[in-house]
């Protein structure tokens, strides 16, 4: 199984606190939030308001760290929203965001003393179509709708050119990735306009009603209905998703996969995973494609590896069980003074601090007397 170092990357937990705590009450027991663990920090203090939210964090070097790092003490403050952090941050009162939402980007100040860090995520949003709808079943009909959209300017439009432009189920950053793909279904509205002059189609977009997808589906919308296509959107919450995944109750929907550091993408593309029993929503069953999934799973080296994915991706993108548009980013903010900070992307939140050991805050050099 080629993935299965990726399985051992789970943290060393110390067996004399985990050991009796049963394992529906971990998330409730107090080392959650004071944990003992081997890392360049440990646990010092915490902060409660009356109502018990947590409102301040404090850890401090773990002198028993393997090596030295430059920050002494850490502290992490709890905002109600995120007016209240950026504010916070505007009156240097904090030096860093966790993430900045897009629409709050102008409420920065003085961008001349902070660096903004927009990483990638491991997330590729698409129109996934429901394959068992008899109008969806063409493929040259898919690859029509594919040509009609401009994904880099729905991306400049919609997320001011800080999300990155998606081709295809693999992320552009991973060893596996086929660049090939680009090339095929790109944007040629004259085209796809040919294509669908008599496809008759009347198509319903639905789309969860949060972030930027009400826009995006708008732009979706627009594209299509310039090639000839009479669309409708479908705006639910987050709460009824679950369900209309499940019953594939839509004929395209917006939506994303988490797809991790591991290239597998089994859980979205093998045809074991199609109806109500997994996460391959568009209900796509291809036998060449199992076989490669398989395959790739049970390959002994990367080049074995790539090989299996890059006949996947190909065939994914000519087959067009979905429309992949975009992978979007998560923007993190620092004051200028603290340096160190390295990487471009992230598979969670918490990655952003992956290098912490090494960021330091610049100090100047006194002459002595």
């Amino acid at each position: 199984y080629f993935s299965f170092p990726n399985l051992l990357t789970f943290g060393i937990m110390p067996e004399h606190i985990w050991s009796g705590v049963n394992p529906e009450s971990i998330t409730l027991n107090d080392f959650n939030l004071k944990p003992i663990g081997s890392g360049p920090y440990k646990f010092k203090s915490l902060l409660r308001n009356k109502l018990g939210d947590l409102k301040e964090y404090q850890v401090e070097a773990n002198p028993y760290y393997y090596k030295q790092v430059f920050i002494e003490n850490i502290v992490f403050r709890f905002f109600s929203n995120n007016i209240e952090a950026i504010q916070s941050f505007n009156d240097n009162q904090v030096d860093s965001l966790s993430v900045l939402p897009l629409a709050n980007k102008d409420d920065l100040l003085s961008r001349d003393s902070i660096e903004i860090f927009n990483l990638k995520k491991s997330q590729i949003i698409g129109l996934f179509f429901n394959l068992d709808k008899d109008f969806l079943q063409s493929a040259k009909v898919r690859q029509a709708l594919a040509q009609a959209i401009n994904r880099q300017a729905l991306v400049d439009q919609v997320y001011s050119g800080t999300y990155q432009v998606a081709y295809g189920p693999i992320l552009n950053t991973s060893f596996v990735y086929n660049p090939e793909i680009e090339s095929i279904n790109i944007y040629n509205p004259e085209a796809a306009k040919e294509s669908l002059k008599e496809s008759d189609l009347k198509i319903q977009i639905t789309a969860i009603d949060i972030n930027g997808n009400r826009l995006v589906a708008e732009f979706i919308k627009n594209y299509w209905q310039d090639v000839g296509i009479e669309v409708e959107i479908n705006l639910i919450s987050l709460e009824e998703a679950a369900n209309v995944i499940k019953n594939r109750d839509f004929d395209v929907i917006l939506y994303g996969q988490a797809l991790g550091g591991d290239p597998d993408v089994f859980a979205f593309w093998h045809s074991s995973q199609a109806d109500s029993k997994g996460l391959n929503i568009s209900n796509y069953k291809n036998d060449e494609v199992d076989k490669l999934l398989i395959e790739a799973r049970g390959a002994k080296n990367e080049t074995e590896v790539m090989e299996k994915y890059k006949l996947f991706q190909n065939n994914i993108t000519n087959d067009v069980p979905a429309i992949f548009l975009y992978s979007p980013s998560y923007t993190y903010v620092q004051n200028k003074k603290i340096k160190g900070f390295l990487g471009d992307s992230i598979i969670s939140p918490a990655d952003r601090f992956g290098q912490i050991n090494d960021w330091y805050i610049k100090t100047k050099k006194i002459r002595a007397r």
